[in-house]
Order: structure tokens, then sequence, then C-alpha cells
């Protein structure tokens, strides 16, 4: 926590404002894992927007998703685990200075030095939300706050090498395969909502955020087509999503809604209820199903001794379905959470890789509650 900047994150409530402190770190919060879900930024948290739960030879790293996206909270894991190994082995890693993993601006950087970038094919989802197939699904209520979770395991690195695709686009060109074999989609969109980490892109580095989304679609037309062909049009259709001009015009709409909201002094009672309402439509964006992959993720060669496997998962929010994969020693892991109890979906995906790539193995983990971040909860001072 000394190391990374940013977990050290204390959100506090002050003249009915939300500020963030970055306190000294007096007390870490691990925990033993329990069933029961934590409120971040709580003492439940001992105060931060992150824990460590145990249970086992497992270990669980939660965090509030606005603290790091995955390669930030995978550079902090890192960090643990090599103090790990040689706490417990006296194996040294070196490690990196006190405060050197920040927080870089990613995005106004990006903002400042791309400004005037004119868009190339941008896909706009907004722009074709009656275009888009939404699964026909009845939600859990929203004041559940529950998700179902599946595990499909695969080793799909074969099946994008041999087509020169790569994960994403391949993972999209199933999903969308699957979906349009098994719902009545007709000349609907099948739109995913994909995470990209802006680092990659702009050869920029960030410990904590550095990620921005693009929609990526899956049309009709493409079904006709063998799927080696279909993972190579969507790995094509993937890259022109993310040219740096693209991203710079999504950036820029966001931007624009974050200083109309920074320019007015709106009470944390006001923030509460609006973000209240936009859960309650957060079920008309139109997207499909949400797919976020981290990419290969390596540990310091000492590390990669003690940890066996790992997985990665989020919760399902704006969208019913949401897919986190992440690839470590060479074989892709798959959590699908979603808002709604059947397992239709999950299992047309899973069958739709099953049947290209056996050895595919589908658990059923139930019903989770996730940790949550409530800003009524929050420390006021």
């Amino acid at each position: 926590m000394k190391i990374h900047t940013n977990f050290r994150s204390h959100p506090v409530i002050v003249n009915g404002r939300i500020r963030v402190s970055i306190d000294d770190v007096k007390e870490v919060p691990v925990f033993a894992d329990s069933d029961s879900p934590r409120q971040f930024g709580t003492a439940e948290t001992n105060g931060y927007l992150f824990y460590f739960a145990f249970s086992g030879q497992n270990l669980f790293l939660r965090l509030f998703h606005g603290l790091a996206d995955g390669r930030g909270s995978l550079s902090f894991l890192k960090t643990v685990l090599a103090a790990y190994a040689e706490e417990t082995q006296g194996i040294h890693v070196d490690s990196p200075a006190q405060d050197s993993c920040d927080t870089l601006p990613v995005t106004e950087r990006i903002l400042k030095e791309h400004a005037g970038c004119a868009p190339i094919g941008r896909f706009v989802a907004n722009e074709h939300a009656d275009e888009v197939f939404q699964l026909p699904v009845d939600r859990f209520p929203a004041g559940e706050r529950k998700w179902r979770v599946f595990e499909p395991l695969e080793p799909l690195l074969t099946a994008s090498r041999r087509s020169e695709s790569s994960v994403v686009p391949v993972l999209e060109a199933m999903a969308g395969n699957a979906i349009r074999r098994n719902y009545d989609v007709g000349d609907k969109l099948i739109v995913s909502y994909t995470p990209v980490d802006m680092r990659a892109v702009f050869g920029l580095n960030s410990g904590g955020n550095g990620s921005t989304s693009v929609a990526v679609s899956y049309r009709g037309k493409l079904d006709k087509y063998e799927p080696a062909d279909r993972f190579m049009f969507m790995r094509s259709i993937l890259d022109l999503q993310i040219q740096p001009e693209n991203i710079y015009a999504g950036l820029l709409n966001l931007a624009g809604l974050i200083q109309k909201v920074d320019s007015q002094p709106y009470p944390i009672d006001v923030i509460v209820s609006a973000l209240k309402q936009k859960g309650r439509i957060g079920g008309m964006t139109p997207f499909t199903y949400g797919l976020s992959y981290p990419g290969k993720i390596s540990f310091p060669e000492p590390v990669e001794a003690i940890v066996g496997s790992i997985a990665l998962s989020v919760s399902a929010c704006s969208f019913p379905v949401m897919i986190e994969a992440c690839e470590y020693r060479g074989t892709i892991r798959m959590i699908v959470t979603q808002i709604f109890e059947s397992d239709e979906v999950a299992r047309t995906i899973y069958e739709e890789i099953a049947g290209l790539i056996p050895g595919t193995v589908f658990t059923d983990r139930g019903n989770k509650i996730y940790d949550r971040l409530d800003l009524e909860t929050i420390e006021h001072q």
C-alpha cells in the first residue's frame, strides 16, 4: 500500500461533497473470507476501497472498480504476492520504490495530446439503440443486489492463433453467434461493451485507471462464415474501434459530462439520488452484454511457484451479462456474472465454445452478492 499510492485512498464526505484522502497505512484490510458482503470505504474495510480475504489456499482481492482497473489491480496484486513470497519463503523479489506506482491522469493527457482528432468509423452504441438486441430476461429486483455466477474454463489460445485473431474478438464472435442461433434476434445487432486498456493504445502507464470502452457489434451476415473467418472479421472490427482517434472521441464525450458535474455544487444527497435513478434505468443501455479481458497475466518467477491459478470477475450492472476472462499459464478462464436467474445465456455461450474447443468445463457458482461502495455509508468529516 505504501508503493501503490491510490490503494491508500480513503473516501470521506466533507461539507456535503465527496473527497478522497491518501492516508498513512495503519491497519491493512485483510480478513477471513465470509459469505457476508462488505461496504467499501467504511470500517468494514478499515476505510479503504479494497480488502483481501483468505480461505484455505485461496486469496481474494476485492476492490471498488473506481480505485483501479484490471491492470492496476493486478499490478497491486503482484506486489503483494512478491512480499508474501519473501516473507514466507525468504525469496527476495525486487519491488518498486515507495509511491512509485502513481495514478497518472491518463484521460487528461490523451485529451490534451490528441485535441481535434476526428473519429474514423467509430460505432456509437447510443446512436443505434433501437437496433441493438436486448436479451429477453427477467432481471433480479434492484434492491436484492444479487448476481448469478458461472465459470466456463477453456484452452482458447489455440483457436485465436489459428485464425490470426486474438482472445477478445474470438470470444465476441463465439458469443454473438451463440446468441443469434439461440434467440430470435432477427436483424438486430449483438453489441458488446468492451473495455480497452488505453495504456497499450497510447504507450502510457498508470497504477490506477487507464481504461475506457468501445462498442463492438456482431452482425447477422457474419453467421454464414466459418468460425475462423468470423474470428478474423471480428478482429478487424475491434481494431478499427480502438484506433486512437476513436478512443479520443469517446473520452471527449465523457469529459464533457464530468466537467458539467464538477462545475455544479451538487451535495451528496443529490448525487446519491441521481445514481439510484441511473441504476433503475441502467437496463436500457444499448448493449447486449459486456466482455473484459486484461490480457496475459504473469508473476515474477518466485511468485509463479506459489500461484496455482487466477480468475477475475466483475458484477454485471448496466447490462444483463458480463464476461470477465484472463489468461494464466496458457489457459483462459472466464467468469460470467448476470443479473437474472436462468442459466440459458451462459450455457448457450458455453456450448458454443465447447463445440469448437473440447475440454471446456462449465461450473455453476450459484448466486452471489458483490461488495459495494454506497455513498450513504461513507464517513463524514
